[in-house]
């Protein structure tokens, strides 16, 4: 399911309470519930139908292999919309370190072929097997963004921009940045809270309030291989994670209070949007 465009956080939930009850409603007239979850918690892949009615997915299995055949996973991406006077690299490298908190915040697949993963969000890392999948890389400008996009499509590596699978990316056909990393949220207020939050992200990084190197101790990519590290550990872990920081008092700081600290932060940007 997808919303249409929406401006501000009320919209978006009347947004996703409609597109949420179509498909149910459309399913309860076949005699089936839906359940919204990242994975089902039973089912085995073997049992899986791909409807490859369209050559890019033909391609897309063809290219991956096994991977893409057992890829019964679902995610929500929360687009944000960026004028055209904001970089939307810029604003990519900042928002980097905060994939671990949307994915804790909205972690909702524990289950993975009948089994407990022990995992809050197990299909973060279904999804980690993927290449140009995770944190992307920290880019100069837009410029080595799209000659870094255009090696990778000369080289054959990508047929497209769409095969870039970060967990943050430009999005190759809207002026939006897509952020991929989030579960599911099990319902629609949490889901339109979510992309609230998201938003608040977005503008407040726009606004220089999060600086695009957050990680000023290390080197680009100690501090990429760190952000890695806590995208893991979120998904492991959930709310109860704990993130390492490499500064402050806390090295290991709890999510909770990682996400308590953020809100009191970005406070003025969410009550100004």
């Amino acid at each position: 399911i997808g919303t249409s465009v929406c401006s501000d956080s009320t919209a978006a939930h009347a947004e996703l309470k409609r597109v949420r009850f179509h498909a149910a409603t459309t399913a309860a007239t076949q005699g089936l519930a839906i359940v919204a979850a990242s994975l089902h918690p039973t089912s085995l892949w073997e049992g899986q139908r791909m409807m490859l009615t369209e050559d890019r997915y033909r391609e897309i299995v063809n290219r991956y292999g096994r991977i893409a055949l057992d890829q019964y996973i679902y995610g929500m991406h929360v687009h944000v919309g960026i004028p055209g006077r904001y970089d939307r690299v810029r604003i990519m490298n900042a928002l980097r370190a905060y994939s671990p908190v949307l994915i804790a915040l909205t972690a909702s697949s524990p289950y993975y072929e009948g089994r407990d993963t022990q995992y809050d969000s197990y299909r973060t890392v279904v999804w980690r097997r993927w290449p140009n999948s995770g944190i992307p890389p920290f880019f100069a400008s837009t410029k080595e963004h799209d000659r870094y996009i255009a090696l990778l499509m000369e080289s054959g590596a990508i047929v497209d921009p769409y095969n870039l699978y970060w967990s943050i990316r430009a999005h190759p056909g809207y002026p939006t940045l897509e952020l991929r990393m989030t579960d599911i949220a099990p319902n629609v207020q949490e889901g339109a809270a979510v992309a609230g939050f998201a938003r608040v992200l977005v503008v407040a990084a726009a606004e220089g309030e999060l600086p695009e190197e957050p990680f000023p101790q290390l080197s680009g990519s100690a501090a990429h291989a760190l952000m890695s590290v806590n995208e893991w550990r979120a998904a492991r872990g959930g709310l109860n994670a704990a993130l390492v920081q490499p500064f402050g008092e806390r090295v290991g700081m709890p999510m909770r209070a990682h996400i308590d600290a953020l809100l009191e932060q970005l406070l003025p940007y969410a009550t100004a949007i």
